[in-house]
């Protein structure tokens, strides 16, 4: 099974980094709501540019917390959103099935047809480009697809691990063998 050198890989789609020139966005995010909710619109607006620099605040207490935003809050606020995709903590929707390390996104239509799984990706990929880790724990079937766009290079990377109904991947093992 041939690996992924995943940042290698997204680099080639990364033409214009994120641009210390322009414009930047401002979030300010309370520790006490999930943080999928309170940015949603902003990643879903056209206007949102993923390039801008973010300066991002932190809420607590509905009060401000002191600080400049040198690339800690928004590395932070990258770490908190990613945890709330990975758990699906978006009003008790669960977004991905699975274990860590195969987790895929979870079949359910209502977030297909929303184009929900368009929004996430945008979220992923505005966390790399500030240098941020993405969503740790994709299925490397899941990242071949995301990469290449086609589902022929899924086949190469899928394992029965990737089933994320257990019982299922029990029945799958005891045919595989």
């Amino acid at each position: 099974m041939r690996k992924w050198n995943y940042q290698e890989a997204l680099a080639q789609f990364f033409t214009s980094p994120v641009q210390s020139n322009a414009p930047e966005e401002h979030l300010v995010i309370s520790r006490e709501k999930s943080v999928i909710a309170q940015v949603l619109r902003k990643y879903k607006n056209p206007s949102f540019k993923l390039q801008s620099p973010l300066n991002v605040q932190f809420l607590s207490s509905n009060a401000l917390e002191l600080g400049v935003d040198a690339g800690g809050p928004t590395t932070a606020y990258f770490f908190y959103l990613m945890q709330d995709l990975m758990r699906g903590s978006f009003n008790g929707i669960q977004l991905f099935q699975g274990e860590a390390g195969h987790l895929v996104p979870s079949v359910d239509y209502d977030l297909v047809s929303s184009c929900f799984f368009g929004i996430v990706g945008k979220m992923i990929v505005h966390s790399f480009l500030h240098q941020c880790r993405g969503l740790a724990g994709l299925s490397p079937a899941v990242i071949s697809y995301i990469i290449s766009g086609t589902r022929d290079t899924v086949l190469e990377y899928l394992v029965v691990d990737d089933v994320p109904d257990p019982c299922l991947r029990e029945i799958l093992n005891e045919v595989k063998v």
